[in-house]
């Protein structure tokens, strides 16, 4: 009876840990199926891997990590913009912004006490999607190779000052675990 209840427990422990490793979501759609996980620094920002579908499989993908905005522009002004990064202390690399939507849809309905100019910087915070490098084919990434913290810096050029735009200007995810969510997401292309 005691050899069985140390089992039950260690089994409780074990299974325990690999739900709180397995941070990764999935989110799925006729057009792609994204395996995403939130950022160690801000939680609301996410490193994206969209694998994308057709034929109900998936063959390429598209990298992409989405941040949020400081409220003081509508960034869809520079939607469409390649701006500068660096991962990992690398680069300045190239990276373009894709797709800018509401942080907050209803903030006034919120049960917040926030006054009238919280409330108007919310409603300004927008969620801005912004794209690594192009369409790829996932056989042919090297997943263990980026199996690491990964951090991501928005870098400041003369053109372009990132701390006008955004909240934060760095974050970094644990993308260790990638290829276990990859194998996930690609049995949900097939569905």
């Amino acid at each position: 009876m005691k050899k069985l209840l140390t089992i039950m427990v260690l089994g409780l422990l074990s299974s325990g840990n690999a739900y709180a490793e397995n941070k990764w979501k999935f989110t799925s759609n006729d057009n792609a199926v994204r395996a995403e996980i939130n950022g160690e620094k801000s939680f609301g920002d996410k490193f994206i891997y969209a694998l994308l579908k057709e034929k109900n499989k998936c063959e390429k993908m598209i990298i992409l990590f989405s941040i949020i905005s400081n409220g003081k522009h509508d960034l869809n002004k520079i939607l469409g913009q390649k701006i500068p990064i660096k991962i990992n202390g690398m680069g300045p690399l190239s990276a373009l912004i894709v797709r800018v939507t509401s942080a907050f849809e209803n903030v006034e309905n919120a049960p917040l006490d926030l006054t009238q100019e919280q409330i108007d910087r919310a409603k300004k915070t927008q969620i801005v999607i912004i794209q690594i490098g192009g369409e790829r084919s996932i056989d042919g990434y090297n997943f263990k190779r980026v199996a690491m913290k990964t951090t991501i810096d928005l870098v400041k050029v003369d053109e372009f000052d990132p701390s006008e735009y955004f909240l934060n200007l760095s974050n970094t995810w644990d993308l260790t675990k990638n290829r276990s969510a990859i194998d996930v997401g690609l049995g949900m292309c097939k569905l």
